[in-house]
């Protein structure tokens, strides 16, 4: 595990014992020619189950390892015409996710969903398309640095024109 010391440094330091387990579950659904279902479902469980702070010599044992999130999951609904036109609609979660071995609330990220979509037209090696991605424009954290009690917020809601022509 990585812990940032000041905002230019940072130390690594191995807990003495810790266990990591999970599962993932994927979904395809041709629920007729034209229309799919796909999904996920994943859940992990990371815990130290021995770990004493070398730098402050807290007792972290039993919290959860940083930058982990519990779980995620994601559906997504894809019409595609013959002609080559289609749509696809799709939610994808991010469950809780520390960003200190401390497991502080103030350097947590409790969990965000996000609504994404795009519409557009694939023939022949060419595609074009509109989409738009964090719609209903979650605000959320993809990283907290608890020494500078600062994050880097996810992408807002983003919005544009996709063109590819592969020959």
């Amino acid at each position: 595990m990585e812990r940032s010391l000041v905002a230019t440094d940072y130390a690594v330091l191995n807990a003495e014992k810790a266990d990591s387990y999970g599962a993932e579950f994927e979904l395809r659904a041709n629920v007729t020619d034209n229309f799919t279902i796909e999904g996920s479902f994943g859940v992990v469980r990371t815990e130290f189950d021995q770990f004493t702070d070398p730098i402050s010599g807290a007792d972290l044992s039993g919290n959860r390892a940083p930058f982990v999130p519990d779980m995620d999951a994601s559906i997504a609904a894809v019409y595609r015409h013959p002609s080559g036109f289609f749509g696809r609609v799709e939610l994808v979660h991010q469950g809780e996710t520390f960003f200190s071995d401390v497991n502080n609330d103030d350097f947590r990220e409790g969990g965000y969903t996000l609504l994404n979509a795009s519409l557009g037209y694939e023939s022949d090696g060419l595609l074009i398309s509109v989409y738009g991605q964090n719609l209903t424009e979650e605000g959320y954290y993809q990283n907290i640095s608890p020494d500078l009690r600062a994050g880097s917020v996810g992408a807002p809601m983003v919005v544009g024109v996709r063109c590819r022509y592969a020959f």
